[in-house]
């Protein structure tokens, strides 16, 4: 009985062992067919899923805001704000009632500001390219375009017009973005440049200082399910966003604002084709005002038919000088910042720096009597030198205060050409001033290959040597510095500097101190004899009541095409103001003063960049609170 039972045990065990095998196999199995159908859905799905299987993720960007540009007191030169920008997606776009898309492009023309014409030129050609791309068979066929932006930021005027758009029209959407201000105008706008649609400085400050002012967006990435809502954030599926820095410029917008007022005012008196003016903190190498206007004359381009004509017939034209700038007019932010780009040949007020050279390598002492022939005087090569000064003799010293051609020329024989060469570097000239500008200039020196006889006469009186208005208020303020740094030149700078800042020691000593002062105080007598002979003060205006010392330049204007040209000039003044202890170098260039100027000998620079730089410097001196340092004589009789 035991036997049986028994054997009945291992039966029920044998069952059961195959029922399991049974029913393991048939799992398996089913797994496998499961896996498979899984893989056949993940690489081969039907057209009915292949809307479910997409990547189940969506990032989100999140705006950073772009660093303000501040001047040097904190007013706010360039911002960012949030803003929309409307944008379409092609492929939803529907036609209006009648067919076409006459009715949506006249819309988005309205909302948006944008001619009709852009808007058509950038939509149609758009929705003809999603409609071939459509018409495309096989699997390398091109996903469709499903986004054009149109026109930039939309501003306050126009947001509810495209908000209304945008909910009654399918595929019409707003967009937040950025959006770049600049409270200040046009009073800055070259030198602060241009922000692109991604974000990126293209021009002036806001390129120079991308690096700083640049701003790194973030993102949100979520799983999503199949109806597109977030089911989580996985841990590398969040990235902050960075905003960028601010940046403070040396520049003072109310300094500016009295620059672009003066220079305005100056060519509209002169009937000029332009004017530019630079003012420098001679103590620290700030710029404080970088400012240029150019004014519309009528002329005649160098070389055309009608300059022919008139050179053919003996008669004088104006011909147009200026560098073409059509940038100005439509886009200011990428105008040329002329001060810093644009060379012109300095003419006297060159002077001071090889008429000081001269006393520093000794060749030269400031009490040195100079034959100068009654004004005119030909050189052993034949070339021919006049003064407006027409003297006999002359001290070193005289020669800067009378500006002597003969003088000037006279010195420099005593160096060797590549000495001259030398001391024209070494004042920085030839070389940008690292200031910060883009595009800058590093002006004009002759090669020591094509340096002749004439040039080593000419460079002594400003020409044969291209200079821009940066340059020259940087190695001019050489002379501005007081006590043991008179005779250095600072570092220029478009950041406001704060104490302690290293960039405060880097200068380049180019003459000892009491060189520097020897030049300064020659200077400070040219001012005075310019005053009696042609007053720089405009008579019938407030008095200027401060010192100053500098000097005036008169140079024939380039042809653009070689060579120059009779009856046109650049006319320049270049100054220390006040003369003791100066808070300002500025330099005022007046570039092609008109006809009339010209006719009644008015195109000095002592007579039309000098009355120019004048007003600028007493209302500079007033608004930074400086008092006047010269007592006019009727004050002293009526004290």
């Amino acid at each position: 009985m035991s036997r049986l039972l028994e054997e009945l045990r291992q039966a029920e065990r044998t069952r059961a062992a195959w029922v399991g095998g049974v029913l393991v196999a048939c799992v398996l199995v089913g797994f496998v067919v499961v896996l498979a159908r899984v893989v056949q859905l993940q690489v081969a799905p039907s057209e009915d899923l292949k809307r479910f299987t997409d990547d189940r993720s969506a990032r989100f960007t999140a705006l950073a805001r772009r660093g303000d540009i501040r001047d040097r007191r904190g007013r706010i030169i360039a911002a960012t704000r949030t803003g929309y920008r409307l944008f379409v997606d092609p492929a939803r776009l529907e036609t209006d009632e009648g067919g076409g898309y006459n009715g949506l492009l006249l819309s988005i023309s309205d909302a948006t500001g944008v001619d009709v014409s852009t808007v058509a030129e950038r939509l149609l050609t758009r929705l003809e390219e999603n409609q071939r791309r459509r018409e495309s068979a096989g699997e390398d066929a091109p996903k469709l375009i499903r986004y054009v932006s149109i026109g930039s930021v939309l501003p306050d005027e126009l947001l509810g017009r495209a908000q209304t758009l945008a909910t009654d029209r399918a595929g019409v959407h707003l967009e937040e973005v950025a959006a770049r201000e600049t409270p200040s105008g046009n009073l800055l706008a070259a030198v602060v440049g241009k922000v692109g649609t991604e974000g990126e400085g293209l021009a002036g400050i806001e390129s120079g200082f991308n690096a700083s002012l640049g701003a790194t967006a973030g993102f949100v990435e979520p799983v999503l399910d199949a109806r597109g809502n977030s089911l989580w954030v996985p841990p590398d599926g969040y990235v902050p966003s960075r905003p960028g820095s601010s940046v403070r410029l040396s520049i003072d917008l109310e300094l500016q604002r009295i620059v672009v007022e003066e220079l305005e005012r100056r060519v509209e008196e002169l009937d000029a084709a332009g004017a530019r003016c630079v003012l420098l903190d001679p103590e620290t190498g700030e710029l404080l005002a970088i400012a240029d206007v150019i004014r519309e004359i009528r002329g005649v381009e160098a070389g055309s038919p009608e300059h022919k004509a008139a050179i053919a017939a003996d008669q004088r034209v104006r011909v147009i000088t200026m560098t073409p700038d059509p940038m100005r007019a439509t886009e200011p932010a990428l105008a040329r910042v002329r001060c810093a780009v644009d060379i012109y040949e300095p003419g006297s007020t060159f002077k001071p720096f090889v008429w000081s050279m001269l006393v520093e390598r000794g060749e030269v002492r400031v009490d040195e009597k100079f034959d100068t022939h009654k004004g005119r005087w030909t050189t052993d090569y034949g070339r021919t030198l006049t003064d407006v000064s027409a003297k006999e003799e002359q001290t070193w010293s005289e020669v800067l205060v009378n500006s002597s051609n003969i003088g000037m020329a006279m010195g420099a024989e005593r160096l060797e050409p590549s000495e001259l060469r030398d001391d024209v570097l070494r004042w920085g000239f030839g070389g940008a001033t690292g200031a910060g500008i883009p595009g800058e200039a590093e002006g004009l020196v002759t090669s020591r290959k094509n340096w002749t006889k004439l040039t080593q006469s000419s460079v002594p009186m400003g020409y044969e040597v291209g200079v821009t208005p940066l340059q020259m208020v940087r190695a001019f303020s050489a002379f501005a510095r007081s006590g043991n740094r008179a005779g250095e030149m600072p570092s220029v700078s478009m950041e406001a500097l704060i104490p302690g800042d290293p960039r405060l020691r880097m200068t380049e000593r180019v003459l000892r101190p009491s060189t520097a002062e020897a030049a300064r105080e020659a200077m400070g007598e040219v001012a005075r004899k310019m005053a009696e002979r042609t007053p720089l003060w405009i008579p019938g205006e407030e008095e200027f009541g401060y010192s100053i010392f500098g000097k005036s330049g008169t140079a024939k204007c380039v042809s653009p095409r070689g060579g120059y040209l009779e009856g046109q000039y650049t006319s320049s003044f270049i100054a220390g103001v006040p003369a003791e202890h100066p808070r300002l170098v500025l330099v005022v260039v007046i570039d092609d003063p008109g006809p009339e100027t010209v006719k009644a000998g008015r195109y000095y620079g002592s007579m039309t960049a000098g009355p120019a730089l004048l007003r600028i410097a007493r209302r500079a001196m007033g608004y930074l609170g400086v008092s006047p340092d010269v007592i006019e004589e009727d004050e002293v009789a009526e004290g």
